[in-house]
């Protein structure tokens, strides 16, 4: 089986996570959300993928399974709990 990643939040760390699912034999990549739409914009050139204008849209996602939460540490409940609610 093969997992969908998605990732939250495209800043500093964003792309360590990125490259780290690139790692993986049973993950890959699915896309990323960010409200900086010219950070999301640049991590996208990088990293090709969905990129995502809201952040429901890619909890939504059926094609992600799993998601990693990239923001700064004081903006992780926002995301953490749409993820959980749309059961990843």
């Amino acid at each position: 089986m093969t997992y969908g990643f998605g990732i939250i939040g495209t800043g500093t760390i964003g792309p360590f996570h990125a490259r780290a699912i690139q790692t993986l034999d049973d993950a890959r990549f699915v896309g990323a959300y960010d409200a900086n739409a010219d950070s999301l914009a640049t991590f996208g050139k990088s990293f090709p993928g969905k990129l995502y204008s809201d952040l429901q849209s890619l909890v939504d996602d059926p094609e992600i399974s799993i998601v990693t939460i990239c923001t700064p540490s004081a903006l992780h409940v926002e995301p953490a709990l749409a993820a959980i609610e749309a059961g990843k």
